[in-house]
């Protein structure tokens, strides 16, 4: 069985769960079709026959849980981006967003080794220079202090940067 998850606008990215039960939270994006992540989890992006952007509204997940699985879905524009990039080791490596303003939280996930989920969000460090600290998506834990995942530079309206740590930044990854 497959579920047919319909917007009335592009679906660029996508999470899929099973309430009131202990399944993963499933993530995909467009960008790299037909791969899932696990935000719960440190997991590498495994290739999924099954995900698939089928449309321009559609995100498609077959054989996935059963009739009460729910789907949370977005586009990219104004208050919301989805970014691919390969990784180079350089410190202070920026990377190209298309917000247009900036970003209020980061999600960072290498998807190519086994590695925590880093976020940026504005609001850390009680808004005081939120750029040399993170949070980890995958664990409870509290907010940490580092000048190695987003090189102590603030977002800009166009760019984030990372730093040469590999779980932002792994060279080739």
């Amino acid at each position: 069985a497959g579920w047919n998850f319909t917007a009335g606008f592009p679906v660029d990215y996508t999470f899929f769960k099973g309430p009131n039960n202990a399944t993963d939270w499933v993530t995909s994006a467009r960008l790299i079709q037909s791969y899932e992540l696990e935000v719960n989890k440190t997991d590498t992006a495994g290739y999924v026959s099954t995900t698939y952007f089928d449309s321009n509204t559609q995100a498609i997940k077959q054989g996935y849980y059963s009739s009460i699985t729910q789907a949370w879905l977005w586009k990219r524009h104004a208050g919301f981006d989805v970014v691919a990039y390969k990784g180079d080791s350089q410190s202070n490596r920026r990377v190209n967003h298309s917000l247009g303003k900036i970003p209020e939280m980061i999600w960072v996930k290498n998807t190519d080794t086994a590695r925590d989920w880093v976020v940026y969000h504005k609001g850390l460090n009680g808004g005081t220079n939120p750029q040399n600290y993170y949070l980890v998506l995958n664990s409870n834990s509290a907010e940490a202090s580092t000048q190695y995942i987003w090189s102590q530079y603030p977002p800009t309206t166009t760019q984030f940067e990372v730093d040469a740590t590999g779980v932002v930044n792994d060279n080739n990854e």
